[in-house]
């Protein structure tokens, strides 16, 4: 009997119980669960989560709970950016009402427990940007379970290896599926014609090999496809076109070979397409001018050969347009003035030919005009330095232009320009006093041209952002014909320089038996944060400053090829960290200052001749 009562008492408390009363203890024993969840994580701080207690009754409350709206179970579970490291303890498992689980953006290592497979009512679960490791065959087996609710899926960031599985398309019902920057290989298995429901899918930044398969073609409700920095091959398939809804479709740094095909044409919802870094060859097709809400179109590092269509000056939305590396041959349309919301142009190191139109002076949003390393020639249009008032980066650098540099721009603006690289062509005349203006100036390229003017003291004076000022192989001199003082003071007030005069990476007008820097040591100078002062082959007179000596960490001083005079410099010996001394082609005169060489202990090239030196060397 005692039995059958206490079964029978437990029935009416049971049945006394009201509905609020079952909420509470529903609610209570999901607190529980938090509670042990939050023991078995690494939190960053005792801070954090810190009104995860037991005297606090408001579970709702909690620091990223959400509950239904009857107050009844936690629904939501929103961790993002809490510092969280370790692994995730498999007690998470048994909040069995979430339906949405973010745990992104924290330290998170080890494997994905097995227990989240028991949270059969999830529908978005979110673990980017973590150290998560395993296998992405045992995860989606682990999730199974879920594949009927499942709509939103991201692992994207982590170290999750193995092959896509060959049932991805038993999760019919997802809608977004991002697997991006992993480690993941083997092939897109043929199954993912399934997900007739995608609209986004990411696979970008993987390993992932073979060629795109035609079942992805059947997802009609795609809207964003990248599958960008992989291993595939093959070809951009012409069925790509049956994806009328796609926004975005990526393809770029894979090894994609043939033409990119003209059936693109009738994707009129896209808004960014990128072919870059592949093996695609013929021509662009003209009926990409369909695209008409394209922003972003990149072609880059390619095989693309042709003149550029005047279709693409039908695409007005158009923001970047990239064809930079490819062997594009023609003249540059100049209906190219069309694309009025341009912010980008680059169409740099292909074989484009003819001027720079001036018409380009109307894209006045443009922000970066890149023609370098083409076979361009005739003058740079004065008005597209007028007119273009955000124009921060022009690199026309390596045609054949010739006059001189633009004597003026906007003087309703202030100057934007970030970078000017003018150099390998002919131009002639003086440097612009306009460039002084430019506060936020970073690199003025002008080595290689036919510039006669005394060096740029006034327009790098308190120039604190510039770290490349690249002058070398032209007819620069000194101030009153024999002063390198002010011009070297004025270099030591700029303080983030890193190469003054010369890249060392162009060929000179000397014979190519001039002794270069090879590119390793380049290298090293530049990440050991090293300053190179390369001002040879120009016109420069009088001696060499002792305030050289203040330059600590200067790696490289090139000043051969010019007609300095005088003795070297005792201060030398204060350069420390000196790699390369090239003095050679002077009229420098005296002893050579053994003892102060001797103290570059660095030093591991040292060129003084052609010169007027004597006495011994001891």
């Amino acid at each position: 009997m005692g039995v059958r009562m206490a079964i029978l008492l437990l029935f009416l408390i049971e049945a006394a119980l009201t509905s609020a009363d079952r909420r509470a203890v529903d609610l209570q024993r999901e607190k529980a669960t938090l509670l042990a969840l939050k023991q078995g994580l690494t939190l960053p701080s005792a801070a954090a989560l810190a009104d995860w207690n037991e005297s606090n009754s408001n579970v709702c409350g909690f620091t990223g709970v959400t509950c239904d709206w009857r107050r009844e179970h936690v629904v939501g579970l929103s961790l993002a950016k809490m510092g969280i490291r370790g692994a995730i303890p498999p007690v998470i498992g048994e909040l069995s009402h979430l339906r949405i689980l973010d745990l992104s953006k924290n330290n998170i290592s080890g494997q994905v427990p097995t227990s989240v497979g028991n949270l059969t009512r999830l529908e978005s679960l979110f673990m980017n940007n973590n150290g998560i490791s395993g296998s992405i065959p045992s995860i989606f087996s682990d999730l199974l379970p879920l594949r009927t609710r499942l709509r939103q899926l991201d692992f994207s960031n982590n170290h999750i290896s193995g092959a896509l599985p060959l049932d991805l398309g038993r999760f019919g019902h997802l809608q977004s599926l991002n697997v991006s920057g992993n480690n993941i290989s083997g092939t897109v298995p043929p199954s993912i014609g399934n997900l007739t429901l995608l609209e986004h899918f990411y696979m970008h930044d993987n390993i992932i090999s073979g060629e795109i398969p035609l079942a992805i073609c059947n997802l009609t409700s795609l809207k964003d496809l990248e599958m960008s920095v992989n291993h595939l091959t093959g070809q951009i398939l012409a069925e790509l076109s049956n994806l009328v809804r796609l926004r975005t479709l990526g393809v770029s740094y894979n090894r994609i070979s043939g033409a990119i095909p003209p059936s693109l044409g009738s994707l009129v919802q896209l808004q960014s397409l990128d072919v870059s870094g592949n093996y695609i060859s013929g021509t662009v097709p003209p009926s990409i001018g369909n695209l008409t809400r394209l922003e972003y179109l990149n072609m880059q590092n390619n095989f693309i050969s042709g003149e550029i269509p005047l279709a693409i000056c039908n695409l007005t939305s158009l923001r970047v347009l990239e064809a930079s590396v490819n062997n594009l041959t023609g003249q540059i349309p100049a209906e190219l003035s069309n694309l009025r919301n341009i912010g980008a142009i680059d169409l740099g190191s292909n074989q484009l030919h003819g001027g720079i139109p001036p018409s380009l002076s109307e894209l006045t949003d443009m922000f970066y005009l890149g023609l370098r390393q083409n076979n361009l020639s005739g003058n740079i249009p004065p008005a597209i330095f007028l007119n273009c008032t955000g124009l921060g980066l022009v690199d026309v650098g390596d045609n054949s232009l010739s006059g001189e540099i633009p004597r003026a721009i906007s003087s309703t603006t202030k100057c934007q320009f970030v970078v000017i690289n003018l150099d390998s062509n002919k131009l002639e005349g003086t440097l612009p006093r306009w460039i002084a203006n430019c506060t936020n100036l970073m690199t003025l390229d002008v080595e290689d041209n036919l510039l006669n003017d005394e060096l740029p003291t006034s327009i790098i004076s308190g120039k604190k952002k510039l770290m490349y000022l690249l002058l070398s192989n032209n007819r620069f001199r000194s101030h009153d014909d024999n002063n390198l003082e002010p011009f070297f003071a004025a270099l030591s007030n700029c303080t983030s320089l890193r190469d003054a005069g010369g890249m060392g990476e162009h060929v000179s007008s000397w014979p190519m038996s001039e002794p270069f820097l090879p590119s390793w040591l380049i290298s090293e100078l530049a990440s050991l944060g090293l300053l190179r002062i390369v001002l040879s082959n120009n016109a420069l007179k009088g001696e060499i400053p002792p305030s050289i000596g203040n330059f600590t960490n200067l790696g490289e001083l090139d000043l051969s090829g010019n007609m300095l005079s005088g003795s070297i410099p005792s201060s030398i010996e204060s350069l420390a960290e000196l790699r390369v001394l090239s003095l050679q082609r002077n009229r420098l005169s005296g002893q050579i200052p053994v003892a102060s060489l001797g103290r570059c202990t660095k030093l591991i090239r040292l060129d003084l001749s052609s010169n007027r030196f004597n006495g011994t060397l001891y």
